[in-house]
């Protein structure tokens, strides 16, 4: 079966609103900064440990400006932080430092996982982990194109496939966040709800389907190619829809 993709006016026109309404939002201005014209990230095991917690805190819970989750991965020092949880029980650790601060969910599971990826990452996931890293460096380090897309989607199912406890989602969600990608964004209900209320697609999206690569995939083409044509890059659209109704501090981007 083929599938031919027609990118109306309306499609462009609702994405292009979207970020004309939220282009000044903190929080948008510092996805582009992160993920499209700012410094090109170093790979640091400290950072990837804080940000892996993150996808798997952020799981099930949101994580607005004002969120324990947000709170909770803001903190200076982080913790806990990678050193703390090498050569000791990981899970232990973990799971203490989210009960001790409170209000977060999951925190039993998070820990499990946790525990779980470290050990896969003392392994030889380090390694492999940075190999993907330096893999997607060339195209942060210019102007965007079409082909990196190729590139982004080979580096979010390997960390599905590496990591417990993530999926299509968090897996792109761990690359955008170390500022890496720009077209494979994570998508979950609140973007699925603004592309069903904009009828973006002919269909109604369902969130829940996103758990299947191949769905999710599907809707990322489709998506990626409506950002296109209204000259927006997905990581940029991200922000907009994610920022809606939002107000950010320049201190709580840093989470």
């Amino acid at each position: 079966m083929l599938i031919t993709w027609q990118v109306e006016d309306r499609d462009v026109n609702a994405v292009r609103e979207v970020l004309e309404a939220n282009g000044e939002n903190p929080f948008v201005v510092g996805r582009i900064g992160d993920n499209v014209t700012g410094a090109v990230p170093a790979f640091s095991r400290d950072e990837l440990w804080r940000v892996m917690l993150g996808c798997l805190l952020t799981t099930q819970q949101r994580s607005g400006p004002d969120s324990r989750v947000t709170q909770f991965l803001g903190r200076r020092p982080f913790r806990p932080a990678l050193a703390d949880c090498t050569a000791v029980n990981a899970e232990v650790v973990v799971a203490q430092a989210i009960s001790e601060f409170g209000g977060l969910r999951r925190g039993p599971t998070v820990a499990s996982h946790a525990a779980t990826n470290l050990a896969r990452l003392e392994a030889d996931g380090w390694l492999r982990l940075e190999e993907r890293f330096q893999a997607l460096l060339p195209s942060r380090s210019r102007q965007s194109r079409a082909g990196d897309v190729a590139e982004e989607r080979q580096a979010a199912i390997f960390v599905d496939n590496a990591l417990k406890g993530f999926g299509p989602k968090q897996s792109r969600n761990l690359w955008q966040w170390l500022g890496l990608t720009r077209f494979e964004i994570p998508l979950d209900s609140r973007v699925t709800n603004w592309l069903n209320q904009n009828q973006i697609f002919p269909f109604t999206l369902s969130a829940r389907a996103l758990d299947d690569e191949n769905y999710y995939a599907f809707v990322m083409d489709g998506l990626r190619m409506v950002c296109d044509a209204a000259g927006v890059l997905p990581c940029v659209f991200d922000a907009a829809v994610f920022s809606l109704g939002q107000t950010w501090r320049a201190d709580q981007l840093e989470y």
